[in-house]
């Protein structure tokens, strides 16, 4: 049985048990472990719950831990983590130890780049009632987040959601869009831009610091990289006239290589579609376990195929050209929903007919520069900073944000 938005009735219960039974239990427990934990203004707690050491907590650590007025530590849910970022000789605690508990207890500030329900912290209760609460996303999105998202605008859902009381962000359109999704006053945004982008400069400007080589020798590199659907597997090819051996002649015609990064669950999906590929140079795959972190590779790449993903922002700094496949927008609009309107975030051809995709693949291998005017206007409108300074920012606002609600 299917509820509104789509929310099978079992899921539905499954979120009231964790708002009703769950989230009153945390909060009663955390309300009297703060009220016996003495606060330490200098002290900021950075979570990390991935699998990997990568993305914005990657770029940020290095700087924030050389910051003398703070006393940072990572609380760190992986093993494999962990071990990484101790190597690397980073202040690290296990997420489910005391000494984890004990520091997190102590922090005036908390931050971390991935959970957007209370839940996916467990059993860390996180609120802004006890501490400053400052949430770093991966990028600029372009599908709805939190609030905005149609599942959580019914059954009282909202109340699965991680609370906040500052949101960073990489300028004043995601600052409009994120202070709805998130609950919180605009002037609780952080515009900084994301510390990850200090990577993807370093790269582009210092090519040969990168540690990921995609090997493409001296041809093209497309990329391939559309969102997750959790409401059914991605088409990759939704074309009538969809003939993937014509795919892979074009692509040796061109002297191009075509890369795909998907979701591990649309890889076991398309499994037939994949299993045709296996064998022919042409088609390549660069997932998460060949590189966890997409800005190492991105600039390798000469094109971008996607359709809501946020890699179109991601690649959005390299001026590069990219072509869209929106085949299911009507769908996707009525499941998730968008942050922005979706015609201004397409700065590129966008296609229905395989015919259109070759020829638009063409075209941006011949005359890349044919959408600058466009892929720059919506640069400067969604970035206000595309520098290497994002992480020193970030941490001036921590720095502003503790002493200022410490003093």
């Amino acid at each position: 049985m299917r509820l509104k938005a789509d929310i099978k009735l079992s899921k539905q219960i499954k979120n009231w048990i964790q708002t009703l039974c769950i989230r009153p239990c945390l909060w009663l427990a955390y309300t009297f472990l703060h009220l016996f934990s003495i606060k330490r203004k200098n002290r900021v707690a950075v979570f990390i719950i991935e699998r990997h050491f990568f993305d914005n907590t990657k770029a940020l650590a290095p700087v924030i831990s050389e910051e003398k007025d703070l006393e940072v530590a990572f609380i760190v849910k992986h093993p494999s983590v962990r071990q990484e970022m101790e190597r690397e000789g980073y202040r690290v605690y296990k997420m489910h130890g005391f000494a984890a508990l004990r520091f997190f207890l102590t922090s005036s500030l908390v931050i971390f780049s991935y959970g957007s329900s209370f839940i996916e912290m467990f059993p860390y209760f996180i609120s802004p009632r006890w501490q400053i609460v400052a949430f770093m996303g991966h990028g600029i999105p372009v599908k709805a987040l939190s609030r905005l998202v149609p599942k959580y605008q019914h059954y009282g859902n909202h109340l699965l959601l991680q609370s906040y009381t500052h949101a960073l962000c990489s300028g004043k359109p995601e600052s409009e869009t994120l202070c709805k999704a998130h609950d919180i006053p605009i002037e609780d945004t952080w515009i900084t831009g994301m510390p990850r982008t200090d990577r993807l400069m370093t790269l582009v400007e210092e090519p040969e610091k990168r540690v990921r080589s995609i090997d493409k020798g001296d041809k093209k590199a497309i990329l391939y990289a559309p969102t997750w659907r959790a409401y059914g597997k991605t088409d990759f090819f939704p074309f009538e006239d969809h003939d993937i051996k014509k795919v892979q002649q074009w692509l040796e015609a061109h002297d191009a290589i075509l890369y795909f990064r998907v979701h591990k669950e649309d890889l076991h999906l398309n499994r037939d579609l994949f299993e045709k590929m296996d064998g022919s140079d042409s088609f390549r795959m660069v997932n998460q376990d060949f590189e966890p972190d997409v800005v190492e590779i991105l600039p390798q790449f000469d094109v971008l195929i996607s359709d809501f993903s946020a890699m179109i922002t991601d690649f959005l700094p390299l001026n590069r050209p990219m072509v869209f496949i929106p085949y299911d927008y009507d769908v996707y609009s009525e499941q998730v929903g968008f942050l922005f309107p979706y015609e201004t975030m397409t700065p590129g051809e966008v296609v229905d007919t395989e015919k259109a995709f070759l020829e638009a693949l063409a075209e941006a291998l011949s005359n890349p520069s044919k959408y600058d005017d466009e892929r720059m206007q919506l640069c400067d409108h969604l970035y206000d900073f595309v520098d290497r300074k994002s992480s020193l920012r970030v941490v001036a606002e921590i720095k502003k944000a503790i002493f200022k609600n410490n003093a």
